[in-house]
């Protein structure tokens, strides 16, 4: 193998490592590792779909029992499953269940397959 393209293919391996690297530390500090899938019923009492406009999560907050649960939908995220994110046909008032990953931020997350917000109909 000549210099060029030993130098060619070394530059190339390089890359693949320090991307290959890079996707690894976003999602290593992009996860939550303290998430605990959870299920919650309660009344919806707000709703903010502004920030999905730019890929930020849809916000809901729900009333269970006093307590209210914030809800996001991370319709932004593109590892997220495309059903599970779908903006769901609720309304405030309404009786609801989620059932989401709750990171130590006490979020309740809706991005994988069997997490959703649903109403009770």
């Amino acid at each position: 193998m000549n210099k060029h393209k030993t130098i060619i293919i070394s530059v190339a391996l390089a890359a693949l490592v320090v991307t290959g690297t890079g996707v690894f530390l976003y999602a290593q500090t992009h996860s939550n590792k303290a998430s605990i899938n959870l299920s919650y019923a309660g009344r919806l009492t707000s709703i903010d779909t502004s920030a999905m406009a730019t890929d930020g999560p849809g916000v809901y907050l729900v009333d269970v029992n006093g307590q209210k649960i914030i809800v996001h939908l991370d319709a932004g995220e593109s590892a997220c499953d495309r059903d599970a994110i779908k903006v769901p046909d609720v309304k405030v008032g309404d009786s609801v269940r989620v059932k989401g990953d709750k990171g130590s931020d006490g979020i309740v997350r809706i991005c994988k397959a069997g997490t959703y917000i649903t109403a009770n109909r």
